[in-house]
């Protein structure tokens, strides 16, 4: 499996802890940018509000999904600003019906 494989299914487990979804699902990852040769990567994400409580727990959730897998040897997680602020748009199909917006 490549690192960028690899780092998809690790975002696809992270759940949002108010919605109950994956991060991905709901929209949040901005890029992942997947050095192979260096086994690292780098994740932005976009929350849905500056406000947000559970960054710091959506990290927690990605660094120890990370440290249990041997093909990424390290990582970095930015938050984004609001400047641009997230958008219903950007959630996957699933999640709108699961939420029904």
């Amino acid at each position: 499996m490549s690192t960028q494989e690899v780092v998809n299914q690790i975002l696809n487990t992270v759940i949002d802890t108010c919605t109950r979804l994956s991060i991905v699902d709901m929209g949040l990852i901005e890029a992942v940018a997947v050095d192979d040769a260096a086994q690292t990567i780098e994740i932005s994400i976009r929350p849905t509000t500056p406000f947000c409580l559970f960054l710091s727990g959506i990290e927690t959730e990605i660094q120890t999904l990370i440290a249990n897998n041997s093909q990424v040897s390290g990582y970095s997680v930015q938050f984004l600003d609001c400047t641009e602020p997230w958008a219903v748009e950007k959630m996957s199909e699933a999640a709108r019906a699961t939420l029904h917006v």
